[in-house]
């Protein structure tokens, strides 16, 4: 039976700024996948049968219509997920969702630049949240201020190290009361993809009894643009920001176990998805891609898969390709030569709520220059401790 969860969507009016109060929600509100022209929005509630919806320009001055919408839900959802349509490129919203006998919650988004056109932005990179071990995270201040564009959580989001559904989502759930982190992800756009202590124990592989669960729980409790595709399950998908792709891996659902011994070709992604990275990388006009995943790209147990990936980069003369990484607890500027045609450059940002010392990466991006730049912001709680730059010249082919 499908039930039928109400939307009452106010394009309303306000000059006063928004900020992320005590939410009546469950879980939520959070800004998930953002583009130039929308927004999506989620929230989790089990007891309200609705949901009250509002939003408008930051600086609009004037009411709009008003509407409701119906849509239905699978049976026993608690999930509010809505995607806001017809914005303007480059322009701040304000928002309000409440549920229904509860009080609203505030928040804001800025949408995404116009598709494939010059930009420059930054934009957040964590990794490695454990509220029960590190309830007081405080380098969600810092990270608010640097007001990244979105940020991107490249797995062991929570450490539930369960592949039961009720698990991952409490865990999730007491990630997403610590004040801070609520208050960022009620205001950036937030993707995240998975390693292996939200997927399941540790070092969780294809082989993994109960991946299905985990894999339904993660679709609930995030609101990426995607999650795989119709002939691939998983958590990967893809998107743009201006002129930048980002292609966001899931290296676990037919990931092999890396302790038992298999004499090549041993992967993280499956050939499947690999197929879908390299087949996207090709496609791409971007100027950077940026592949996102929760393990080492370059790591020792799966030689084989960045070799094959390399070849293909440097067969189709491919320029301008990133990886981006987390679970080591620490963060990394690796480069290395795998026969891609230039270095394969990696960024690691992990520890951001894990380790005592709390490393993030803040990523600055420019391509409105002659030669287009990247370059990653170490940090350390506060203190901004290293810089390291690339430029799109450097990520170019050799003839």
């Amino acid at each position: 039976m499908l039930r039928f969860i109400t939307f009452r969507i106010v394009l309303a009016t306000t000059s006063a700024a928004l900020t992320q109060q005590a939410s009546s929600f469950e879980s939520g509100p959070m800004v998930g996948h953002t583009t130039s022209t929308g927004c999506l929005l989620w929230a989790y509630d089990s007891e309200a049968d609705s949901c009250e919806l509002s939003y408008w320009p930051a600086t609009s001055d004037s009411v709009a219509a008003e509407k409701t919408i119906a849509r239905p839900v699978r049976a026993g959802s608690a999930v509010y997920r809505h995607e806001i349509t017809g914005l303007n490129a480059s322009t701040q919203y304000q928002y309000t969702m409440r549920p229904a006998g509860g009080e609203p919650s505030e928040g804001s988004f800025t949408t995404a630049p116009r598709p494939s056109s010059p930009q420059s932005f930054s934009y957040l990179l964590t990794s490695c949240m454990d509220a029960k071990g590190f309830p007081q995270q405080p380098a969600w201040d810092e990270a608010i201020r640097q007001k990244p564009a979105f940020h991107i959580m490249a797995g062991d989001n929570t450490y539930s190290d369960s592949t039961k559904y009720h698990i991952i989502r409490d865990h999730h759930f007491q990630q997403r009361r610590i004040a801070n982190f609520a208050s960022l992800i009620a205001n950036v756009p937030t993707y995240a993809t998975w390693d292996d202590h939200d997927y399941g124990p540790n070092d969780s592989h294809r082989l993994t009894p109960g991946k299905e669960e985990s894999l339904r729980a993660f679709k609930d409790l995030w609101a990426n643009p995607t999650y795989g595709t119709k002939e691939i399950p998983g958590v990967f998908y893809s998107f743009e920001w201006g002129d930048v792709q980002f292609f966001v891996m899931d290296d676990r659902y037919h990931r092999d176990d890396e302790h038992t011994p298999k004499p090549k070709g041993k992967t993280q992604f499956g050939e499947a998805q690999r197929n879908w990275l390299l087949s996207g990388l090709k496609k791409s006009k971007a100027t950077f891609k940026v592949v996102v995943n929760g393990y080492d790209i370059m790591g020792s147990r799966y030689p084989d898969e960045i070799k094959v990936i390399s070849r293909y980069i440097n067969q189709n003369r491919i320029p301008g390709v990133v990886f981006h990484s987390g679970d080591i607890h620490r963060n990394e500027f690796k480069q290395q030569d795998h026969g891609m045609g230039y270095p394969v450059t990696q960024i690691t940002s992990s520890g951001v709520a894990r380790n005592p010392i709390r490393p993030w990466a803040m990523i600055d991006v420019d391509t409105t220059s002659a030669d287009p730049t990247l370059t990653a912001r170490f940090f350390a709680e506060e203190k901004l401790e290293e810089t390291h730059r690339i430029s799109l010249s450097e990520l170019t082919p050799h003839p």
